[in-house]
């Protein structure tokens, strides 16, 4: 997995999300390392006779993660409730993010006599040939997340994507007065307050795919490039983000969109 690797190997990969994303999960690995067990007051300074350093060390502390992130196989019908477990063997199966197959618990025994008993079980999403390889899905993710994660990536990747931001950056009289060249946007607080009631936030991440994009982003950007004009003197919530505002209002996203994708 990248948050494994070494600056001058993460170089290959300059100009691609997972690089921020790689340096994210570092930084948070570091940062969780010294609030637990290495910094001032951790397990090691407290308790060195059952956490010696020489063990605890960072880098095994990398280790552990890795092996939770890369190995671990969430068993969503134990009968004490969904749990991550190391399950040997299950760590050999290869992701294909064609698969349907999937890996859970259920207990022990036939169909009519259960011994109480559990077992992890691996659900075939088709009939296999003997020394037919079996595939699993280790879940919808991009290339990006299984660099991160798993330290491969998938030359057919349905789920590949690049995440692009949207922002609204309210342009209030105030804001327009302290930076000279910003012109006001007079339906600026409004969209904050819409936002705020509709429980978004004014900078959101969207997916974006090879194939297609989500309606949400266009939902969203419908509404950051609402003018007065486009309000025709109705209130914001009156209004099916879902659908066309206006000729110009739909330009405006679509031209925003290729801005965001060519700066990101």
């Amino acid at each position: 997995p990248t948050f494994t690797w070494k600056d001058e190997e993460l170089d290959f990969l300059q100009g691609s999300p997972v690089v921020a994303a790689t340096r994210s999960l570092q930084m948070k690995l570091q940062r969780e390392y010294d609030d637990l067990l290495g910094g001032e007051g951790g397990l090691i300074e407290k308790f060195p006779d059952r956490f010696p350093k020489e063990h605890f060390t960072f880098e095994n502390w990398v280790w552990a993660f890795t092996m939770l992130f890369s190995r671990a196989i969430r068993l969503r019908n134990l009968q004490v409730g969904e749990r991550l477990a190391m399950v040997p063997y299950a760590d050999l199966i290869n992701h294909s993010a064609f698969s349907q197959a999937f890996i859970d618990a259920r207990e022990s025994g036939d169909w009519l006599f259960k011994d109480g008993n559990e077992e992890v079980i691996l659900y075939a999403d088709r009939g296999y040939r003997q020394m037919e390889q079996i595939y699993i899905s280790y879940g919808q993710k991009s290339n990006a997340e299984l660099l991160l994660l798993y330290g491969f990536a998938l030359e057919r990747n349905p789920y590949n994507s690049v995440d692009v931001t949207v922002s609204i950056a309210p342009r209030t009289a105030a804001v327009a007065a302290a930076n000279e060249g910003i012109e006001e946007d007079p339906l600026a607080q409004q969209k904050v307050d819409f936002l705020a009631a509709v429980g978004r936030d004014q900078t959101v991440d969207f997916p974006c795919y090879a194939d297609r994009y989500p309606v949400e982003m266009l939902e969203y950007l419908r509404l950051m490039m609402m003018t007065e004009e486009d309000t025709r003197g109705k209130e914001l919530a009156d209004f099916d983000f879902s659908r066309t505002i206006s000729a110009a209002n739909e330009a405006a996203v679509l031209q925003s969109v290729v801005e965001a994708v060519n700066y990101q």
